[in-house]
């Protein structure tokens, strides 16, 4: 399914979706998507009744040796070109850190990172993703004032991954657009640079 948003906010071809009505409570969930296709998309959530909107995910990768990733929406579409990894053609700037573990190190943590500067995309987990239903990419990423014209949009998120050496990996993520792009974020792509993506994210608005 291409998870396709209408203007209302709601998908069509989805598997068990569930909105939450905004409420008091400083934190709501909004919706919970289960898809699989070339995309998983969730837009059309964010309002002004919250600042922050906090993404739990569980995801993976219909192939091996590939890079799952994430692009912010704008009302219209993604805001970048298809997810190919090529410098100097995007917008996206982000750093990725974190440590690994597999057989050759099993009790002492590797330090791994990456940067996506001027890319299409922004990483999410470690490069060349494995497909093991086991282990799924999780974790969860924050979007910081998706609508504020006064504030750059950020996002922020923690996850674990699994790549195809067999290294289970642990990372943080942090990153943003670059400072010519005025588009206000309306939402994000999950997808990968290879092949498709198959899983369940949860949204949840976080009034500051």
């Amino acid at each position: 399914m291409s998870g396709i948003v209408n203007s209302t906010g709601a998908r069509s071809g989805v598997i068990g979706t569930t909105v939450g009505t905004p409420a008091s409570s400083p934190i709501t969930h909004l919706t919970t998507i289960t898809d699989s296709g070339a995309t998983l998309v969730v837009d059309g959530y964010f309002s002004s009744v919250y600042d922050l909107y906090k993404y739990y995910f569980s995801l993976n990768p219909t192939t091996n040796n590939t890079d799952m990733v994430i692009q912010f929406r704008d009302g219209s579409g993604d805001i970048g070109t298809s997810p190919n990894g090529t410098l100097q053609s995007g917008n996206y700037r982000s750093v990725t850190d974190g440590g690994y573990v597999n057989s050759s190190n099993p009790t002492t943590p590797s330090q791994i990172s990456y940067s996506t500067w001027d890319h299409n995309y922004m990483l999410l987990g470690s490069k060349d993703q494995k497909n093991v239903t086991t282990w799924p990419v999780t974790g969860w990423v924050m979007v910081h004032y998706p609508l504020s014209t006064a504030k750059k949009q950020i996002i922020t998120g923690t996850n674990l991954s699994y790549d195809t050496n067999s290294a289970l990996k642990s990372m943080n993520m942090v990153g943003t657009l670059d400072g010519d792009v005025t588009d206000t974020i309306t939402g994000i792509t999950f997808t990968c640079d290879g092949g498709g993506i198959e899983g369940t994210v949860s949204l949840y608005g976080i009034k500051q």
